[in-house]
């Protein structure tokens, strides 16, 4: 997998734009696999290309960098060997509170939520996508240096 993300901010906008390239070489027989990150089926050895755009609002700065985004996104998905080209228009939110929660650090959870306007699969039905995710750091405890 190969994954950019861009974000350019102006004030309280934020442009976020993400670009997925994957390669799938998978170990089972041939047919055709439902893939859950991206929603769509895939062939034993199969590419996809995703791209999701979001203009999001910062709606709320807390304190030690908790922040609170919501807006619009606009995703496209295409699977190399069924050929299936997915768009989805919907809306974002993304919520990081400050502090650490069950251990994890810079704790976030967002939601996508919307509809699907072009799929030969699912064209004109709802979408939703909700995670949760946090970082966990891992290394020796920095000590104090000792004083004179």
């Amino acid at each position: 997998m190969l994954s950019s993300v861009l974000r350019a901010r102006l004030g309280r906008v934020v442009v976020r734009n993400q670009t997925d390239l994957d390669w799938y070489a998978l170990s089972r027989t041939p047919g055709w696999y439902h893939e859950s990150e991206y929603d769509t089926l895939l062939a034993r050895n199969d590419w996809l290309v995703a791209n999701r755009t979001a203009l999001v609002a910062n709606l709320w700065d807390g304190p030690r960098g908790a922040t609170f985004l919501l807006g619009p996104m606009y995703d496209v998905t295409r699977s190399g060997a069924a050929a299936i080209i997915r768009q989805r228009a919907g809306g974002v939110l993304f919520f990081a509170p400050a502090g650490a929660w069950l251990g994890f650090d810079r704790v976030r959870v967002y939601a996508l939520g919307g509809v699907n306007l072009s799929d030969r699969n699912r064209r004109g039905e709802p979408f939703g996508v909700i995670g949760l995710g946090g970082d966990l750091d891992v290394g020796t405890a920095r000590t104090a240096a000792p004083g004179p």
